[in-house]
């Protein structure tokens, strides 16, 4: 009886998916065309278009540490893990940047920044498993480039809709799936997906990318994307956005990353938007993307200064890319005394780094780089080091946070900001917290 009652159950499940795909008064085929067509038309006008991106990365590892394994090995295994290969959450930190497109790909700079930076996210982000394509690369590279044939799978029933789900794959050697290392040239990979469509709008609403056969040379065993999509307005245009885009990568020694990208504040590029990409004069031109202000004063190198918060710095909301402001809470002076900027002076700088660590012990790390000083009510760069000279934390001001602070060597790109780390979680970097610095002329901010 129960036999016979499932049977039932499933033919009135495949009439269901058969009265969809009728109602749609579409074939497979035709609906694909269709989606493929949205795809291309929300192409066109997606390079209009900016948003505010923001990645969380959260880094897990095996229970028990192991040495590296071979891929095969590892990837069978994990699909039976034993107790030692459960995962616990060793650390989170959070990204956020402005992303646009190009007929190149996507381009990316801190938020509120003057220009793109066309050198690639790499170069912001220099640290941990970062991914591009989600904005609009992977349908692009997709639906417009790398595959020219797709395959009808099955109806599925997801949310409550009837969607028509279809596979792909590409070859390494046509395609634009790419893994860039630090020291080598980018390796193209095979990758496949699946993707699913609502018959009804023709729309694009899930799509999966995974990537096949990773070398060894890229120290990852697999990679997987994930996105939800949705057709958003932004200004005249309607584009594919994803609501939720999930990255996971999988190292040889257990170890994964799991990113989880939103996007907000879309907006399209109206005629007094510019996106500039080559150094303007006056621009410094350091290829950070940061605003680089004409130097009305050329600060001196080897001046010590002292910054004050003038705004909280709340570690479980903040992002790398976002702004802080503090102000000198002593004038600078020169080598002869003479004064160079007054106290009060307000500086504007940016958070490199804001990684919450939950093992072996919570604690929260935090980079911050001062970027702009005014004086007399004009900006001028500020290029500068943290001071180690010096004790660099005012003890009173520590006390006010009520946790231990460790100071930390700055790693590359971080080389003019320092680097902090408070004990304990949900830390709350208070305003009037305090840090000494040094102005540096010198791009790598080695001390003389």
């Amino acid at each position: 009886m129960a036999n016979t009652a499932l049977n039932v159950a499933c033919r009135l499940l495949a009439l269901t998916f058969i009265g969809l795909a009728a109602e749609a008064e579409d074939s497979p085929a035709e609906v694909l065309r269709q989606a493929i067509a949205k795809v291309a038309a929300s192409a066109n006008s997606i390079v209009n278009c900016t948003c505010r991106q923001t990645v969380t990365r959260d880094f897990f590892q095996p229970m028990v540490p192991t040495p590296p394994l071979a891929c095969s090995v590892l990837l069978e295994q994990k699909k039976h893990p034993t107790l030692d290969m459960l995962l616990r959450l060793k650390a989170t930190d959070r990204l956020r940047f402005d992303v646009s497109m190009l007929d190149s790909g996507e381009i990316f700079s801190w938020p509120g920044a003057s220009r793109f930076d066309d050198a690639g996210l790499r170069h912001l982000v220099r640290q941990g498993g970062i991914g591009t394509g989600t904005f609009a690369g992977f349908l692009g590279v997709v639906f417009q480039y790398d595959v020219r044939s797709f395959v009808f799978e099955r109806y599925v029933l997801a949310d409550g809709r009837g969607l028509l789900e279809y596979s792909f794959h590409a070859d390494a050697a046509e395609g634009h799936y790419t893994i860039s290392l630090p020291d080598d040239p980018p390796i193209q990979v095979r990758y496949f997906g699946t993707f699913q469509v609502d018959p009804e709008t023709s729309n694009i609403v899930r799509m999966t990318v995974e990537t096949a056969d990773l070398p060894l040379s890229t120290h990852t065993c697999a990679t997987s994307t994930t996105m939800d999509l949705r057709v958003a307005q932004i200004g005249d245009a309607q584009v594919l956005l994803p609501t939720l885009a999930q990255q996971r990568y999988v190292y040889p020694n257990g170890e994964e990353a799991v990113n989880t990208t939103t996007f907000a504040s879309c907006h399209e590029f109206r005629g007094e938007s510019t996106i500039v990409f080559a150094p303007e004069p006056g621009l410094g031109g350091d290829g950070t993307g940061r605003p680089m202000p004409q130097q009305l004063v050329k600060l001196p190198p080897n001046l010590r200064f002292r910054l004050e918060l003038t705004a909280p710095i709340q570690t479980d909301k903040a992002a790398a890319g976002d702004p802080f402001t503090a102000k000198l809470a002593a004038p600078i002076l020169d080598e002869k005394q003479r004064l160079v900027a007054r106290a009060g002076s307000p500086v504007k700088g940016r958070l490199l780094c804001v990684e919450n660590i939950r093992y072996p012990r919570p604690e929260v790390l935090i980079v911050i780089e001062p970027e702009v000083l005014e004086i007399n009510g004009h900006e001028a760069a500020l290029i500068a080091v943290a001071d180690w000279t010096h004790p660099v934390i005012n003890l009173a001001e520590s006390k006010r946070i009520g946790k231990g602070v460790q100071i930390m060597m700055p790693l590359q790109g971080e080389e003019h900001a320092g680097v902090f780390l408070f004990s304990g979680d949900h830390v709350v970097i208070n305003k009037g917290f305090r840090t000494d610095w040094r102005t540096s002329s010198d791009s790598s901010g080695a001390a003389h």
